[in-house]
């Protein structure tokens, strides 16, 4: 039997395990914690949360110095940390450490290992309150946010589909130990598909019967397209205690399984580091013009495996998506209004991320642009040296010569043999009148460059074109 006072630290050496009690560094939960050897804060890392039974819960003090081989299972909730060393990694990663088993291999398992206490005696963990200890743990750790996992034995299994009822996006993959699903999550099952999950129970399990993880495996494997992987393996001949036996594949993957389920053909730790939850993002907002021939969009993503996109709008006028199965689709066909869309990643192991994004569409003056991430770039995108502007310079209004306006300006018959050239002042450049052709022309470039659409300006233009004309007569 190995006595030993774990050093107190404030941060737990990496390769060692140190007890956290509650409430000493922000958490809510007292805490069994595991970093690994080479952990570094520089790199990400997969995270393994393990949660008890109804026999660990506690206070969530640490009470140490502990001791191999626990005392007896205390299920009046009053004993501390040491009470929930019995099962679990914490337990295999103890005696390795302390004992000289060699049950644990951080080059095989580089999990950080935390085994939050159950303040709950004879009832799930709390969901939100688990919900918070996982934002904790994600704001105190260097965690890699594609590769969370939940593991929990008996009434810790229970927790996770509760647990998923309230958080159904946060985890890559869960694996409940002789747990139980209640008729809740049992119903809302394919909102519950967005991890991998794999179930382990006994065939004889007297506690939580067997058909009940069955009829959860059923369920989920019923959801739509698409949708993380769900497997169950059930021991033959087994009672409610498989956690051992899985938590140290050694044993479980020896003993005979039914075969009309899934089999332990591969170990629990690497299966759980073989599922990584994409991380999907949609891009800022673009605010684009309704001139724009075309509104370019650009998703990114984190993950290991190939990638299937699919966008799809889901508020606002209807626009088509050119490119909809590819991470950079383009907008086409599109009005003023404002726009709603969503990007889904899908990789290889069925799991996935979505995310949204909103474009606005402002009302065009004509002309065409595509618009890339708020950036506008084509013909209206600058204006060229002998292109026209609001600089005075003259503009072609692409009237004919006979069209009998002027700058877009009515004329009248009473203008008499004039007329015609008058119309044409601004943009052809051409007059019968001689030197006064060119005062003409720039007093209606003038009047094209400044397009004041106020009354007032209206008839000031009119007015000085008239006396212009008297003057010539």
């Amino acid at each position: 039997m190995g006595v030993l006072s774990l050093p107190q630290l404030v941060s737990a050496a990496p390769g060692e395990l140190r007890a956290v009690g509650v409430g000493t560094e922000g958490n809510n939960y007292g805490y069994w914690e595991y970093l690994p050897a080479a952990y570094d804060e520089s790199e990400t890392w997969p995270l393994f949360v393990f949660l008890g039974g109804v026999g660990e819960a506690g206070t969530g003090v640490d009470d140490g110095p502990c001791s191999w081989p626990p005392p007896q299972p205390d299920f009046d909730g009053e004993s501390g940390l040491c009470n929930h060393l019995r099962h679990g990694p914490q337990g295999l990663i103890w005696r390795t450490l302390y004992e000289g088993d060699e049950l644990w291999d951080d080059t095989e398992r580089p999990f950080v290992v935390i085994a939050p206490q159950n303040p709950l005696i004879y009832s799930p963990y709390d969901p939100i309150a688990l919900g918070n200890f996982f934002d904790y743990l994600q704001e105190t750790y260097s965690l890699d946010a594609r590769r969370l996992y939940l593991v929990g034995m008996s009434e810790g299994g229970h927790t996770i589909p509760t647990y998923l009822m309230t958080d159904p996006d946060r985890l890559a993959a869960v694996a409940p130990l002789a747990g139980f699903t209640n008729d809740e999550p049992m119903q809302a099952a394919c909102t519950l598909d967005h991890q991998a999950i794999w179930m382990f129970h006994g065939e004889d399990d007297l506690d939580f019967h067997a058909d009940n993880p069955i009829a959860f495996w059923t369920a989920l494997n019923a959801c739509p397209a698409p949708r993380a992987p769900a497997r169950v393996t059930i021991y033959l001949g087994a009672q409610h205690d498989v956690w051992t036996r899985t938590i140290n594949p050694a044993l479980g993957m020896q003993d005979p399984t039914d075969p009309a389920y899934d089999p332990y053909d591969v170990d629990l730790y690497s299966w759980l580091l073989s599922i990584d939850k994409p991380v999907v993002d949609a891009g800022a907002d673009v605010v684009a013009s309704e001139d724009d021939a075309a509104i370019a969009l650009s998703a990114t993503v984190e993950d290991d495996d190939p990638i299937t996109w699919e966008w799809t709008q889901i508020a606002g006028a209807a626009v088509t998506i050119e490119g909809d199965d590819t991470a950079t689709p383009m907008l086409i066909d599109h009005t003023a209004g404002v726009v709603s869309l969503r990007v889904r990643a899908l990789d290889a192991d069925g799991q996935f991320d979505e995310d949204e994004i909103t474009v606005t569409i402002e009302s065009g003056q004509g002309g065409g642009t595509t618009t890339e991430g708020g950036t506008e770039t084509g013909d209206d995108a600058a204006t060229s040296d002998d292109e026209s502007s609001e600089t005075g310079d003259c503009t072609t209004t692409g009237g004919d010569e006979d069209d009998g306006t002027t700058s877009g300006i009515p004329t009248t018959a009473d203008d008499g043999p004039d007329t015609a050239d008058e119309g044409d002042d601004c943009g052809s450049g051409h007059h019968d009148d001689g030197a006064e052709t060119d005062d003409d022309t720039d007093l209606s470039c003038e009047c094209n460059a400044s397009r004041d659409p106020s009354p007032l300006a209206f008839g000031l233009v009119v007015l000085a074109l008239a006396l212009r004309r008297r003057q010539r007569r």
